[in-house]
């Protein structure tokens, strides 16, 4: 059973609801398309202060809600492709930060400290974790959210998205720390947790600057990796899915025009089942035939396991 629209209402208008709400809100914001990536520090700051010194049930409580509404908000485009099958998406997901922040609070009780040191490990771990098998769901990692901050996020190469979703997860806890100095009787203790935050933007920012000068031998194959900048409820609007291969059509016209040997047009960027497509497949190979040039094309694909159940899934196409 639902909880009554009444508790529903005291929730929402408490502390904890109003920063866990806020919190939410302000992670969908420094995904992409949006460019306000700084926003998931303040984000997850917020969220620190709603669970600070919770109980590991109310941590449960309140760390679930927070993952089920700002996975709804990231991931409300998957509605577009399958009402139910985005909603038994969402669902589940807020399964993840829960059992993180459990683990930590539980740690609490025997280390405050210990417990907050341990967590942006447990997050990381997490993230690990949600790429592994069948249930696979890497699309919220938090490094993500710093894919407009080219320069900073360099060091990636060396890490990878989980050592970017570890920076993240240090800043905000740090961001966390000085804010609660500051709304302390000791605020002058605000810089201990300044100065680390300032380290770990500058270091990682000098270097980038500095490998984003490096030049790039030539050589190799010259391909052209397309972006169509579609939003996703236009993409998956049975309406405008001539429109995406329009513009995909429009952009490999322009690569070719630069001579490259290979276009890629990324993961789902077909909007359709390509494969069963008979109009759109000729569409593209008359394309290919004209520029002389080979397309690699990712779109959603189905196999049929009985009268009644599919498998889903992404393919690649070449032509």
């Amino acid at each position: 059973m639902l909880p009554r629209p009444g508790l529903w209402r005291n929730f929402l208008t408490s502390k904890e609801g109003i920063l866990l709400t806020t919190s939410a809100t302000l992670r969908f914001l420094s995904y992409p398309p949006f460019p306000f990536g700084f926003l998931i520090f303040p984000s997850l700051a917020l969220l620190f202060f709603a669970i600070d010194r919770k109980t590991p049930l109310q941590t449960l409580k309140l760390t679930y809600f927070w993952g089920f509404l700002s996975n709804a908000l990231l991931l409300y485009w998957i509605c577009w492709a399958t009402l139910p099958g985005g909603i038994a998406a969402i669902f589940p997901l807020g399964v993840y930060p829960a059992m993180v922040f459990v683990v930590s609070s539980s740690i609490s009780r025997r280390s405050y400290l210990l417990s907050w040191i341990s967590l942006p490990c447990l997050w990381v771990g997490m993230e690990y974790l949600r790429s592994l098998g069948e249930l696979i769901f890497p699309w919220t990692n938090l490094g993500y959210s710093q894919s407009f901050y080219l320069p900073i996020i360099q060091f990636i190469t060396f890490t990878g998205i989980y050592g970017l979703s570890f920076w993240v997860m240090v800043i905000s806890l740090l961001l966390f720390g000085a804010i609660r100095s500051l709304m302390s009787s000791k605020p002058r203790k605000s810089l201990s947790y300044v100065l680390p935050i300032l380290v770990l933007v500058l270091l990682p920012y000098i270097y980038g600057r500095v490998v984003m000068k490096e030049r790039v031998e030539p050589g190799g194959v010259k391909v052209a990796l397309l972006q169509g900048n579609i939003g996703q409820g236009v993409k998956w609007n049975p309406k405008y899915v001539d429109f995406s291969f329009e513009t995909f059509f429009d952009l490999s016209r322009e690569a070719a025009e630069r001579g490259v040997e290979l276009i890629v047009w990324p993961e789902t960027a077909a909007p359709c089942y390509l494969a069963h497509d008979q109009v759109r497949r000729r569409l593209v190979q008359n394309l290919v035939d004209e520029l002389k040039v080979p397309f690699l094309i990712g779109a959603p694909e189905y196999k049929r396991l009985d009268s009644r159940k599919f498998v889903y899934y992404n393919a690649a196409f070449f032509f």
